[in-house]
C-alpha cells in the first residue's frame, strides 16, 4: 500500500528526470558529447530547486483529471524557461556559480 503523498513524490521525480532529460537532448546538437555531463549536473540541481518550489502546482496540474487546455505544458514552459534563464543569465553568472561557465567551457 502506498502512504498518501507517495504519488505526488513520484510525479515529482518523473517531472525532474524528464525535464534534466529534455534539457539535455535538446542541446545534444550544441554542444560537444563530452560536454553534456557538464550541462546535466547544473541543470539537474536547477529543476530539483524549480520542482520543489512549484512541485504542489505541478502535482495538482498532473492530477486534474480536466486540465484546461495546455495548463501542464505552460507550466513545464514556465519551469524550463526559468531553468535556462538561471544558466545563461545575461551577466554571464551560471548554475554552475561561476561567473565565467558556460556549457562549451
Amino acid at each position: 500500500l502506498q502512504k498518501k503523498g507517495d504519488g505526488d513524490e513520484l510525479l515529482r521525480q518523473a517531472a525532474e528526470a524528464a525535464c534534466t532529460h529534455y534539457l539535455v537532448i535538446a542541446h545534444l546538437d550544441r554542444v560537444p558529447p563530452a560536454d553534456t555531463a557538464k550541462l546535466a549536473e547544473p541543470w539537474r540541481a536547477e529543476v530539483s530547486g524549480t520542482v520543489a518550489a512549484l512541485g504542489g502546482v505541478l502535482v495538482a496540474a498532473l492530477r486534474d483529471s480536466k486540465p484546461s487546455e495546455g495548463a501542464v505544458q505552460a507550466l513545464l514552459h514556465t519551469m524550463l524557461t526559468g531553468v535556462l534563464q538561471r544558466s545563461f543569465p545575461a551577466d554571464g553568472a551560471g548554475a554552475a556559480g561561476n561567473a565565467a561557465w558556460s556549457p562549451l567551457a
